[in-house]
């Protein structure tokens, strides 16, 4: 099956590759590091390397928001992102160049290279809705308010209470739930972060000061060159966002994971110092980074679910479900433990 299912990828992008570029095909290789969607490297008879992708299709509408937001982002003479060269919706491939680096872990971030992100979010942050002539939809799962973001949160974890009441759940995983008490632990934060926000935490910002975010960036996403130069990856969930999230999801997201509570408060501390947005919206990082801790944990008991772990199927052939379980039994449990309140003054 899986020779059958590479023979097929085959196919269909020498197919393209010759269509568009007239060109023919001297390597074809499958890469990792997709959660989602199928990431192939082709190698040309020009020299040249190109990265096809096959989108999962889901209601995300992935693949367009991903192209567009290079296109776009590019016409504004941001370079630091992919080329976009084509893309078939029905089909569900786009073809981008093939950008070469290394990815760095959050331990091994650096100064400096926080910088670099920092300025893409100014960069992107400076583009105002009214200012943008092309319609971009919010972001996948975009919120206005702490309190839209928690029910995002309690939706997520909604979806894992509904799998373990299925008869036909692994019992491993009804008893990790009763055993760490994630459920009751969620809530609870989440009560506690509402009570300590007061009235603020169900205040929405307008739809002026909303910013586009790729939602999903971190170092994982990042391709550091050897000139120096960095690439950002993966804007499938692209849109208009409430500005805090994107710089509370850096410093809690799971490609950051390492990064040290000395280069947290150094990214924290100096996006709010240099950004232009209102002080208001800007102060909202403070309730947004421990909200982004715990949506991280439901985000993680949201990949048991028969759609996620379909996905991952999709996207690795070699996908072993048994092993992704238990690293999602370790990883939720390490969050669990260190889940203490980021207090950020």
């Amino acid at each position: 099956m899986k020779e059958n299912k590479t023979q097929e990828d085959s196919s269909i992008i020498k197919g393209v590759i010759a269509k568009h570029f007239g060109i023919s095909i001297d390597e074809f290789e499958s890469l990792d590091g997709g959660f989602n969607n199928k990431i192939f490297k082709v190698s040309s008879e020009n020299g040249k390397s190109y990265l096809f992708k096959r989108y999962f299709k889901d209601d995300r509408n992935r693949l367009n928001r991903e192209f567009s937001a290079f296109k776009y982002l590019r016409s504004l003479g941001e370079t630091r992102l992919p080329v976009p060269f084509f893309k078939d919706e029905d089909k569900g491939y786009a073809v981008y160049s093939f950008e070469t680096g290394i990815v760095k872990s959050g331990r091994e971030l650096v100064k400096k290279d926080l910088d670099r992100f920092l300025s893409f979010i100014f960069k992107i942050q400076n583009i105002k809705p009214i200012e943008t002539k092309q319609n971009f939809p919010n972001a996948v799962l975009s919120t206005q308010s702490a309190e839209q973001f928690s029910n995002v949160i309690l939706e997520k974890i909604k979806k894992f209470e509904e799998l373990i009441k299925t008869p036909k759940t692994s019992p491993d995983i009804v008893n990790f739930s009763k055993g760490t008490k994630v459920l009751e632990r969620i809530n609870g934060q989440i009560k506690n972060l509402k009570r300590m926000s007061g009235d603020s935490f169900s205040e929405e910002i307008d739809d002026s000061l909303m910013r586009l975010s790729p939602v999903d960036f971190g170092p994982h996403n990042a391709i550091f060159k050897d000139n120096g130069d960095v690439c950002f990856i993966d804007f499938e969930y692209f849109g208009w966002d409430d500005p805090s999230k994107i710089v509370a999801n850096f410093v809690t997201h799971e490609g950051s994971w390492g990064l040290s509570n000395e280069n947290i408060r150094y990214f924290i501390n100096k996006y709010r110092s240099e950004s232009m947005l209102p002080k208001d919206i800007i102060d909202r990082v403070k309730i947004f980074v421990p909200l982004q801790a715990l949506n991280w944990i439901g985000i993680l008991l949201w990949s048991f679910t028969p759609q996620k772990l379909e996905s991952r199927k999709f996207a690795d052939s070699n996908f072993n479900e048994n092993k992704y379980i238990k690293y999602l039994f370790s990883r939720i449990k390490t969050r669990l433990d260190q889940l203490d309140v980021l207090t950020i003054k």
